[in-house]
């Protein structure tokens, strides 16, 4: 359950209360922190947000295959972001579904690399709505092609931590 204590913009709070019976307790301008300064709330106050299924913090939930010198650099950020892009790679692409992931990080990864990891992740579907689904091969490869220059803030979109669902070796 959410409840916004009214009050004028950014003179409020806002109540998130977990499946617990925990009240977590939030300005109403967290959102503006998470986005414009990169703060990262506490999981558990993250985790009831997305509980409660709070329209302003709606959620699209995206995978991303990579390789294990990829995953190294996404545990230093705390499993928070993900790393800039190389200069031969102008795009980077979450897709849609974990089975297009697990394709690409079992028969691109692996051979590549020796290891693909399949990450899950969740982000704003305020931020994720500015771009374009991408159809890279058919129904079943779609991705979203975010421009290299706008991964950071992609990556203040994420809400929550990037998640290892699958490996291969």
């Amino acid at each position: 359950m959410i409840e916004e204590t009214p009050g004028t913009s950014g003179n409020g709070e806002i109540r998130v209360t977990d499946s617990n019976a925990i009240t977590f307790v939030a300005p109403a301008l967290i959102l503006h922190y998470v986005v414009a300064h990169g703060y990262a709330p506490p999981q558990a106050f993250v985790d009831a947000v997305l509980d409660a299924g709070n329209d302003v913090l709606e959620t699209v939930t995206l995978w991303r295959p990579v390789g294990p010198q990829e995953l190294e650099l996404i545990k230093r950020s705390a499993m928070r972001a993900f790393p800039p892009r190389l200069p031969e790679q102008p795009i980077f692409y979450p897709v849609l579904s974990e089975d297009y992931a697990v394709k690409i990080a079992r028969d691109w990864n692996v051979p590549a690399s020796g290891a693909g990891f399949v990450t899950r992740f969740r982000v704003r579907k305020d931020f994720i709505g500015r771009y374009d689904v991408q159809d890279a091969g058919g129904r079943a490869h779609l991705e979203y092609w975010i421009p290299a220059e706008d991964l950071n803030a992609f990556n203040q979109a994420i809400l929550g931590e990037i998640e290892v669902v699958r490996e291969f070796r």
